[in-house]
């Protein structure tokens, strides 16, 4: 089985930071910062990793809000608050960074407003319709359960 992390990273002006990825002959579409967890590496740690390797990122983790599966594939998606992030590629590392037939990663930040999300092409789409319904709901995406303490790190 495959484990990837991925984060909810919100700024303090209340974006949700996102990136843009276009790939040649694809429309745009948009992800959240993440990746794989290497053998050995606990999910967090994994996490933080990633970030660092995509955004120049640190954040404070608040918890996990979603798990998705998909056959041999699963994504944990981990609420985060961000301290620092840079969008220069001077400040980027990775493999995704290193080849250009994966296309262009452009960080985005994205209002986290129920409209902004639905106007975007955001991915996976069941992700979307989690974070879209609990903004329609007006929820405090904060004040979702911690799903660390039900699952192993």
């Amino acid at each position: 089985m495959t484990n990837r992390v991925r984060a909810l990273l919100i700024t303090p002006d209340g974006d949700l930071l996102t990136i843009r990825r276009t790939r040649p002959g694809q429309a745009s579409y948009w992800v959240l910062p993440g990746g794989g967890v290497e053998d050995g590496e606990d999910m967090e740690t994994a996490l933080a990793r990633e970030l660092r390797e995509e955004l120049a990122a640190t954040c404070d983790i608040h918890g996990l809000v979603y798990i998705l599966g998909d056959g041999s594939d699963r994504q944990y998606f981990y609420l985060a608050r961000a301290q620092s992030w840079s969008a220069s590629a001077a400040d980027r590392s990775g493999p995704e960074f290193a080849d250009p037939a994966r296309g262009d990663y452009q960080l985005q930040p994205v209002p986290l407003t129920p409209e902004a999300l639905a106007g975007i092409d955001f991915k996976p789409d069941a992700l979307a319709g989690f974070l879209l319904s609990h903004l329609r709901d007006e929820a405090n995406l904060f004040d979702l359960p911690d799903l660390r303490t039900s699952q192993p790190n």
